[in-house]
């Protein structure tokens, strides 16, 4: 719903650190639980673009210790929603530092992520700010092998 998205001060943007994502604010964490991929919608407006993996993002979260709730939809890539997208994270932990604009800073955030799906998983990001300007940006967090194959190529 319209009203869900957008708290002030966080627009929705196209960020890429590698991957372009459109990343869209949410307000409440009752927001984004609900949040569904309108196949139609995004194929109209979002599928053909620059950026057509959506992000979305909840400034609140529910576990212990978190500061963030988030979503990604990549239905061009085959991923209809993932658990845990680290390349997205950092995306956002660039557009996270951009707004916070603080000459000098060391921030962090702590993400959650795959609850709706059955798979949580948490990501840890840090940006630093030197001079005004996002000068790192670092993502971590554990990961478990889900598969594991061997590719051939021919010479």
């Amino acid at each position: 719903h319209a009203a869900d998205v957008c708290p002030d001060g966080f627009p929705i943007e196209m960020v890429s650190c590698g991957l372009p994502y459109h990343i869209i604010p949410v307000r409440t964490v009752d927001a984004i639980q609900r949040a569904s991929l309108d196949m139609v919608l995004w194929k109209q407006t979002v599928a053909d673009g620059w950026a057509h993996h959506v992000y979305l993002v909840c400034l609140q979260a529910e576990g212990e210790g978190v500061d963030l709730r988030v979503r990604m939809f990549a239905p061009g890539s085959g991923v209809p929603e993932d658990p845990a997208t680290g390349s997205a994270a950092a995306a956002l932990g660039g557009y996270l530092s951009r707004i916070d604009g603080s000459s000098e800073a060391a921030l962090s955030w702590t993400i959650e992520q795959g609850l709706e799906i059955g798979r949580p998983s948490i990501i840890h990001v840090e940006a630093d700010r030197r001079g005004g300007e996002t000068t790192a940006v670092r993502v971590g967090g554990r990961a478990v092998f889900v598969s594991r194959g061997t590719m051939t190529v021919s010479q």
